[in-house]
């Protein structure tokens, strides 16, 4: 898309942008799919359609279902991996001096103090290895703060947005592949939809839509004149954990445990034998074990009935 063409879009009625901009420049897998590989209650070993039950005299089901949590400890050891040590920021200035190490201390303070940056760098990892996509929203409110005993009239704030927090990000890139525009859809508590377009440009801008009877500008919200671009947008070509191919293997072990789990529950408990001698010539019991014997005792010899 080129600027040209977004300027098209963004002169059209509300609904025709919202209907425009959901599109996307980059190959990102769908939540919807990564979900059911990341969430082990949701993989293929709980379904009784592909492992029926296996019912005992209790018409209970007797398989043990062992569902393996291995995207989810990928996903947590590479954002550890990736966060462990914090991020140590370095500033470049003219001339160093006492006025520009204060407004270095101040960043930082601001920064990961008040922007508990070093966890949320964490978070964001996790996001973006199990979703593929994140963006990350940076705002100033007026809102007094004090920053290493200096009083200010701002706050800087952040969001973080990604699908498994129920937000659909929508990415548009230009002909030389820098983000030109990125949309996040959502529903609130109310239940109401939101579209909240982010342009990039000469002149960034904010545009905040809302669905009433139909989509509307909330002319609280927009800005058409922001002073920088205030999105941080990253995405992935596939979850860390190796899309299909890490999840065939999680399901083989997964297969793997659980039948072993329920061999294991079935000898688990010795058989015993009672032998009342004299078994030449005399019919064996029919007594035969079973998986569910509270004892597990086999009759054979004189007397049996």
């Amino acid at each position: 898309m080129t600027q040209e063409e977004l300027d098209i879009i963004l002169a059209k009625k509300p609904s025709d942008i919202v209907k425009d901009l959901q599109v996307t420049s980059y190959t990102v897998p769908k939540w919807s799919d990564l979900e059911k590989q990341y969430d082990p209650s949701k993989h293929s070993i709980n379904d009784t359609s592909i492992y029926p039950p296996k019912l005992n005299n209790n018409q209970q089901d007797d398989f043990k279902r062992t569902a393996l949590a291995l995207q989810k400890l990928a996903v947590n050891r590479v954002a550890q991996s990736m966060f462990s040590v914090p991020v140590e920021r370095k500033f470049n200035t003219p001339d160093a001096n006492d006025a520009t190490a204060d407004a270095a201390d101040a960043f930082e303070e601001v920064y990961r103090t008040e922007n508990y940056i070093d966890s949320e760098n964490i978070e964001r990892a996790k996001s973006l290895n199990k979703a593929c996509q994140i963006a990350t929203v940076w705002s100033v409110l007026e809102r007094e703060s004090k920053i290493k005993d200096q009083a200010s009239k701002f706050t800087l704030v952040h969001n973080t947005y990604s699908e498994p927090d129920g937000y659909k990000l929508y990415p548009v890139a230009d002909q030389y592949g820098t983000l030109l525009v990125i949309s996040i859809s959502y529903t609130d508590q109310s239940k109401k939809e939101h579209f909240d377009v982010y342009v990039n440009g000469e002149q960034p801008k904010y545009l905040a839509l809302i669905k009433e009877a139909e989509w509307v500008k909330n002319e609280d919200l927009s800005n058409d004149k922001l002073e920088v671009f205030p999105v941080v947008y990253t995405h992935l070509p596939e979850p860390v954990w190796g899309g299909d191919d890490g999840t065939n293997l999680v399901e083989q072990l997964e297969e793997m445990e659980s039948y072993q789990g329920l061999y294991i529950k079935r000898n688990a408990l010795p058989t015993f034998t009672l032998d009342y001698g004299e078994t030449e010539g005399q019919t064996k019991s029919t007594t035969t074990e079973t998986a569910d014997d509270a004892r597990r005792i086999i009759k054979v010899g004189k007397g049996v009935i």
